[in-house]
């Protein structure tokens, strides 16, 4: 059975969708390089709606419960998870996200680091805002 290896997706305020989306064509690519399975449409969308646990599940389950089988696509699938789920921050926004985060006792300054690279993830942040931070 075909399964994309991806993080489960589970809506969280800490969770940033598009650092999640990112990852689905990544895992796709990576098995595409190593000889693996190719994708059809409707494939790709069940699998990649299989890691959508919790927050996300209970949208999914009231999504589903009025889609058209056309619209059962990853496009329509993205679509809706940014409209749920996506920031639409700018710059700004996000640097002040980034100042207000700060570095949890007993977290590990790597794991730190991951969650600056969400937070300014597809966003033009300056290097000297992420670098402030560490």
């Amino acid at each position: 059975m075909k399964a994309l290896h991806l993080e489960d997706s589970r809506g969280t305020a800490d969770e940033f969708v598009e650092a999640w989306l990112a990852t689905i064509p990544q895992g796709v690519e990576r098995q595409a390089g190593l000889g693996g399975d190719t994708w059809t449409a409707e494939e790709l969308y069940y699998d990649v709606t299989a890691h959508l646990k919790d927050l996300t599940n209970t949208w999914l389950t009231t999504l589903t419960s009025s889609m058209r089988r056309e619209d059962k696509t990853l496009d329509f699938l993205v679509r809706k998870l940014r409209k749920k789920y996506g920031r639409r921050d700018n710059v700004f926004k996000v640097q002040q996200r980034l100042a207000a985060r700060v570095q949890k006792p007993d977290e590990r300054l790597s794991d730190y680091a991951g969650v600056l690279t969400n937070i300014g993830f597809g966003h033009q942040v300056p290097a000297e805002v992420l670098s402030k931070r560490l």
